[in-house]
């Protein structure tokens, strides 16, 4: 047998204690003691049986050490080890999470408190969402009633959109992680994928299955999130810590769908409401005369049927549907009437330049909401040969035959 040196044998034991991994204990809080050098020293006892377990680490390192005091009952995290220098094992803890209602709803008042004297939940940081609303990051459980009542209601309403959906559990030991890694594997995908907003929903619960979304670490990764987020928990009973700290609270997940439908429609009533006042300057500013009028009628239905549509459909915005079904008798009007417009515009050189003048400044201010600006910019956007547009590498592959498209025009390229 190999003789080993006091210092070997500890080393030799701490390493079959790390091979053990990382256990949850749950236990009352006997004593709880914190040195001037922050050394954390904790004695967990059995509720039922004679048993301690002496915890330690240094303080700043333990999450939720702010939320538990001394004869709560908690669960404590962490890891096996041996002090060489004095040859005790204790228990090293990373995190300690309060257990029963009445000490969830203690530690969810005490970091609220600390977050709100912070200005986590400060209004003046609150961000406002960039309308229209075309990219939405999901943060949900997968095959969650949450899920499927936001996705049925943007569905419902021509949203047009797209949602990208991050899959997470909501509830249990792993939650608190799988939300803050969805935080920040959106984060780094935010402006590749022209992210707006992010939307973190689920059903409601009581303070234990609430526990990931009351944690200070989802708190902190909805505050240091790159996008605005919309926060929807439950029923309008169901309050959380991250609905705090969001740039929107909505009260439940279908709330948060409305809202991102009522901002697109805010934005519609907008570019309408623009165009109109734009449409009646030109109106006044032309002679009153019949076939004045029906140049205007004619300039004011290809202005809404063809600009518009066409410049927010090119800019993948998905509002196509929506213009055309409100403008889908006019493009009657303009088939049957088309000859006898075309007719009167020969017959007046001076008016219908004015008219040009007006329309080209009209379509300026439209083209403000298509894509020609982000092309300028040196952007590009991709076809296959079927004409669908490419978003992802993974679609392309060697021999591909594609189409792209510049701010100046279109070239065609193969894929070596």
């Amino acid at each position: 047998m190999d003789v080993l040196s006091v210092a070997q044998f500890c080393l030799a034991i701490n390493t079959l204690l790390g091979e053990l991994g990382e256990f949850a204990i749950q236990g009352e809080i006997s004593a709880l003691k914190i040195s001037g050098n922050q050394a954390l020293f904790i004695d967990l006892k059995d509720t039922k049986e004679q048993a301690l377990l002496r915890l330690s680490n240094y303080a700043p390192r333990v999450t939720g050490l702010n939320l538990v005091r001394e004869g709560m009952e908690v669960i404590a995290h962490g890891r096996l080890e041996m002090y060489p220098p004095t040859g005790s094992f204790s228990f090293k803890v990373r995190k300690l999470e309060p257990v029963g209602e009445g000490a969830l709803k203690q530690a969810f008042e005490q970091l609220k408190q600390i977050l709100q004297n912070e200005g986590l939940f400060s209004t003046a940081r609150k961000r406002e969402i960039e309308a229209p609303i075309t990219k939405i990051a999901l943060i949900t459980a997968k095959n969650s009633a949450a899920y499927s009542d936001f996705t049925k209601i943007l569905q419902e309403g021509n949203f047009g959109g797209e949602v990208d959906f991050y899959p997470v559990t909501v509830q249990g030991d792993k939650a608190e992680t799988e939300i803050i890694h969805a935080f920040n594997e959106i984060n780094s995908q935010a402006r590749i994928k022209n992210y707006q907003v992010v939307v973190l929903i689920r059903g409601g619960g009581s303070l234990e299955d609430l526990k990931a979304f009351n944690s200070e670490g989802v708190a902190r990764a909805v505050f240091g999130s790159a996008l605005p987020v919309i926060v929807g928990v439950g029923h309008e009973i169901d309050v959380s810590i991250a609905d705090f700290v969001a740039d929107v609270r909505a009260s439940t997940p279908s709330q948060a769908a409305y809202y991102m439908l009522q901002i697109n429609a805010q934005f519609l009533e907008t570019v309408f409401a623009q165009l109109d006042l734009h449409l009646q300057k030109l109106k006044d500013s032309l002679p009153s005369k019949s076939y004045m009028q029906q140049l205007l009628q004619l300039c004011e239905q290809r202005l809404r049927v063809r600009l518009v549509p066409f410049q927010l459909a090119d800019a993948n915005l998905g509002f196509s549907r929506i213009v055309r079904g409100k403008l889908q008798n006019e493009m009657y009007k303009i088939k049957s009437n088309l000859n006898s417009y075309e007719n009167s515009l020969e017959k007046l050189p001076n008016e219908l330049d004015k008219s040009k003048i007006a329309v080209t400044n009209l379509a300026k201010l439209l083209a403000a909401y298509g894509p020609e600006q982000v092309l300028e910019r040196g952007y590009t956007l991709i076809k296959d040969e079927a004409g669908n547009y490419i978003a992802q590498k993974s679609a392309l592959k060697p021999g591909n035959k594609i189409a792209i498209r510049f701010s100046d025009g279109d070239a065609d390229a193969q894929i070596t």
